[in-house]
């Protein structure tokens, strides 16, 4: 089997899921400005596959970098993984 290097993992909230098979999922990190130290949020929309449309407004998910031939979509939601496929699944709840 291909070895494939580290993808990018990160944690969001789905914010829409109005498209058939994707899902908008919202990233937030928080960061200290180079100058005051004081910290901030800042965030970001990606649009995930879901090709089995599980996901809900609300739930948190765990997006993985992929390379796809179709530069819409850069990211997939993470769940067992079946050869190089992602299926979609939702992601941890935070309690």
């Amino acid at each position: 089997m291909e070895q494939r290097g580290k993808r990018k993992v990160q944690l969001g909230v789905v914010t829409s899921t109005k498209m058939d098979k994707t899902v908008t999922v919202k990233v937030e990190r928080r960061l200290p400005h180079p100058r005051y130290k004081k910290y901030y949020n800042l965030s970001k929309k990606f649009l995930v596959h879901d090709p089995e449309n599980t996901c809900n407004v609300g739930d948190r998910v765990r997006i993985v970098e992929v390379i796809h031939g179709d530069e819409a979509l850069p990211a997939e939601s993470q769940g067992e993984s079946h050869d190089d496929a992602v299926s979609a699944v939702r992601g941890e709840s935070e309690e």
